[in-house]
């Protein structure tokens, strides 16, 4: 599913404190949570997978080193990282 900025929150007039989260998930899906969890981590070291779509991330494509920081902020906790380029046809 890809990001929905329509599907945006603004907690901010509650006086809440936080983050929130939407995750939207097919009614049709087949697959278990242990072949989700699998696919991201294993038993023993936990999530050690990630996958960045990066035109989920963008409005256009990438053309700063902010922006490229702000992709790579923490990616050295994980031991495996996919950057899906799909979609994206030139980067800055």
């Amino acid at each position: 599913m890809p990001y929905n900025e329509d599907k945006i929150i603004d907690m901010s007039a509650a006086g809440d404190k936080g983050t929130c989260v939407y995750m939207g998930l097919s009614n049709e899906s087949h697959k278990t949570a242990k072949e989700i969890f699998d696919t991201y981590a294993n038993a023993d070291d936990g999530f050690i997978r990630t996958r960045i779509s990066l035109k989920n991330i963008f409005d256009s494509a990438p053309v700063s080193r902010s922006q490229a920081k702000c992709v790579c902020n923490h990616l050295d906790k994980f031991k495996e990282v996919v950057v899906d380029f799909s979609e994206i046809s030139s980067m800055g």
